[in-house]
């Protein structure tokens, strides 16, 4: 991974298989278990059922941001060379992640699949399918655009040697911007400080 240091203030950061799947098993829990206690309110989704939750019962969204898909997918004509064990437990990670892109949004889980490589080898239809949107950061020839966008608008919309832009499978196009961890921090441990304050004053 190449990101920096301050992020593990933020986030929790997996390097490893082994945790990326205790994760992700965690995270199908969380779906199940918040989906089912949907069925038994009148609230469709995560929105709804914090609009009348008192801060301590509301749901906080879980984000998996998989940064090279690559890390963690395998092209179909590789698979064959896994062992029969190691086919049963990759095939049980896709399951997961698609029940994970199909059910999870209502319960505010979320899945953000990036890659470099966008090859329709690296992501499974199953698993692209069931992502509700997809995003292309920077000019892409047609196919790789089709591939994630399932038209032709990162070659047509985003203008050659542009830096910064995206677009989206609706057609939208937006600028990033940049995100400066240290100022996140200093802001972080300011709200910090100021809150132990006005605890201390309340004593």
């Amino acid at each position: 991974m190449d990101y920096k240091e301050g992020w593990k203030n933020f986030c929790e950061v997996i390097n490893n298989k082994e945790d990326f799947i205790m994760t992700i098993l965690g995270i199908q829990q969380s779906v199940r278990t918040r989906n089912e206690n949907l069925r038994c309110t009148p609230y469709t989704n995560i929105d709804e059922y914090n609009r009348y939750k008192t801060d301590n019962e509301k749901w906080k969204r879980i984000v998996l941001v998989i940064e090279e898909a690559a890390d963690i997918l395998i092209p179909e004509k590789e698979i064959k060379n896994l062992s029969k064990e190691e086919q049963k437990l990759y095939y049980n990670m896709l399951e997961i992640l698609v029940e994970i892109g199909r059910k999870g949004a209502s319960a505010g889980c979320h899945i953000f699949l990036n890659t470099q490589r966008p090859d329709a080898s690296i992501i499974p239809a199953q698993l692209n399918s069931n992502f509700i949107g997809g995003c292309i950061a920077g000019r892409s020839n047609s196919i790789l655009s089709n591939i994630i966008l399932g038209n032709d608008d990162a070659d047509v919309l985003i203008p050659k040697k542009s830096q910064g832009l995206f677009v989206t499978d609706s057609h939208e196009l937006f600028q990033s911007y940049l995100l400066d961890l240290s100022e996140i921090e200093r802001n972080d441990n300011a709200e910090h400080q100021n809150s132990c304050n006005s605890y201390s004053k309340s004593e």
